[in-house]
């Protein structure tokens, strides 16, 4: 069973934060991030893949020395194992209770800096929730789901979905919601005004713990 997020943390731009308290959710395609390159913050070229091969271990011998060759899983796309082709995501960062309970230690990489100079914290989940699926009930998306990623190894070998990332992506505690939809267009969703259940916070000012006694976001990045 998948673990409940207790909060939900948008880092990005201030103009485009301030969209996001208007309730307007952007959603753009899986190959869209799939084409990034940016270093592996938010482009990730093994998004949509349906399977990862881990290749075999092999000895390359230079100059008498031998050298163990190894390399991470080989994303592979099987088109008949695609269901996600015209997907478009939304994601954020999740902060679970146990980041709460891990006194002294940060909650996020200082990486999540790239994504923007501003934060926004979702803090009543199930309101967010219901505001949500309202929207979607009036629209014309034929698939729809949201979940915590879940991380692989490096080598993994075996199937692989939308909610399926390596784990040297782990420092971002991704959450997605995946819409399909008929268009490869991003669009947006709009939940209507969400500031009465969020923070917007300026990155500079964002502290990096959980005071959990008082249910209180206590961050700051060194």
């Amino acid at each position: 069973m998948k673990k409940a997020p207790l909060f939900l943390v948008k880092f990005g731009k201030e103009e485009h934060i301030d969209d996001l308290m208007k309730g307007n959710i952007y959603m753009n395609t899986v190959s869209f991030f799939q084409k990034i390159k940016d270093n592996k913050i938010r482009g990730d070229s093994y998004e949509n893949n349906t399977y990862l091969a881990s290749p075999k271990e092999s000895n390359i011998m230079i100059n008498g020395i031998v050298i163990k060759d190894i390399v991470q899983s080989v994303g592979i796309y099987s088109p008949k194992d695609d269901n996600n082709k015209y997907t478009h995501l939304f994601s954020a960062s999740a902060v679970y209770k146990e980041d709460a309970l891990n006194d002294g230690d940060n909650i996020f990489d200082n990486r999540v800096k790239e994504f923007g100079d501003t934060i926004l914290v979702i803090h009543n989940l199930n309101e967010f929730s219901t505001r949500l699926n309202r929207a979607i009930k009036k629209s014309d998306f034929y698939t729809i789901s949201a979940s915590n990623v879940e991380y692989l190894p490096s080598f993994f070998d075996g199937k692989v979905d939308l909610f399926n990332k390596l784990d040297e992506y782990a420092w971002q505690k991704e959450w997605r919601l995946a819409i399909g939809s008929n268009t490869k267009e991003p669009f947006k969703i709009n939940v209507g005004s969400i500031e009465d259940i969020s923070k917007k916070i300026k990155i500079s000012e964002f502290k990096n713990k959980m005071v959990e006694q008082n249910k209180e976001l206590n961050f700051y990045f060194s």
